[in-house]
C-alpha cells in the first residue's frame, strides 16, 4: 500500500478510465471518456502460486470530514492454501 500512497492514493490509481465502456466505444466509433462514478471506488489485488494465495480488497472509507478522509481501508483480506 505504500506504493499506492506514493502515487497519490487510491483516487490517483483509479483515474485511468471509466467504469464501463459502451459498445460504440469498443467498436472505435467514439473516444474513451470518463464520467461520474456510480459504484464506490475500490481496488482488488492478489497473488497466487501452487502453494499459497492472497487477495486484498481495498477502498475509500465512509466519507468523513477529518484529515484521514482519503486514507484507504482494507475491506476484505484473504489468504488460503493453493492457487484457487
Amino acid at each position: 500500500m505504500a506504493s499506492i500512497a506514493r502515487e497519490g492514493g487510491l483516487p490517483s490509481v483509479l483515474w485511468a478510465g471509466p467504469e464501463s465502456f459502451a459498445k460504440s466505444v469498443r467498436r472505435g466509433e467514439h473516444p474513451v471518456q470518463g464520467g461520474r462514478r456510480r459504484e464506490p471506488a475500490h481496488l482488488r489485488m492478489g497473488f497466487a502460486d501452487d502453494k499459497l494465495s492472497y487477495a486484498v480488497y481495498i477502498g475509500l472509507p465512509t466519507p468523513t470530514f477529518d484529515s484521514f478522509g482519503l486514507d484507504l481501508e482494507i475491506k476484505r483480506e484473504s489468504i488460503w492454501h493453493g492457487p484457487v
